[in-house]
């Protein structure tokens, strides 16, 4: 089982994908997927679990203070990637080859029929995310703005900043919710006409 990285070497990796945390968190959600791809690709049996030990290795690098001379993170990733694809696949040729032989915790757990469920699921998550990626930027700037700003922060602070916001429109805090429900749901029209485009 692969252990979290610590938050710090989390943090480094955010950091050297992108300054703005939620620009950063985006590449790193592409990054991931474009990973699982490529090992999906290559013919791993545990994808995910190979995705999250290299961006675990990753992390751990940057936050060593490793240089890294790549322009696109994911050519620097990929090559981590082939190592642990490598190691991997070390791993598999030593497994016993009849089903009946690999010990409990290696028995197909799911379906075939299940697993392509998930994976056109999957895909239809992708597209869908990558569509409300287009339609924000589709957006007036200032009302691509104000719903990001809507969105951010947790709990009490989010509550805190979104009563300030309104303040700064110089409308109620009810106001302000019924302005984003209208832009929500533009947003989401868009973005499922996108997704319909796209099937």
């Amino acid at each position: 089982m692969i252990q979290e990285e610590p938050a710090s070497a989390f943090d480094s990796l955010l950091r050297w994908l992108h300054p703005d945390r939620d620009q950063a968190g985006a590449t790193y959600e592409q990054l991931r997927i474009k990973l699982v791809r490529f090992f999906e690709h290559y013919g791993c049996w545990y994808a995910e679990d190979c995705t999250d030990e290299t961006l675990q290795r990753v992390a751990q690098k940057i936050a060593a203070g490793v240089e890294v001379s790549a322009s696109d993170p994911y050519i620097y990733c990929r090559g981590v990637a082939r190592n642990v694809m490598l190691e991997q696949w070390r791993q598999q040729e030593k497994a016993p080859a009849a089903i009946d032989e690999l010990p409990p915790q290696h028995h197909p757990a799911v379906h075939p029929d299940e697993v392509e469920l998930r994976r056109q699921e999957r895909l239809r998550r992708e597209r869908l995310l990558e569509c409300l990626d287009r339609c924000l930027r589709a957006l007036p700037p200032d009302h691509r703005q104000l719903f990001l700003d809507y969105h951010q922060d947790e709990q009490r602070a989010k509550i805190d900043h979104r009563a300030l916001l309104a303040e700064q429109l110089g409308i109620d805090i009810t106001a302000l919710r019924n302005r984003l429900a209208r832009l929500r749901k533009k947003i989401e029209a868009c973005a499922a006409e996108c997704a319909r485009q796209r099937e």
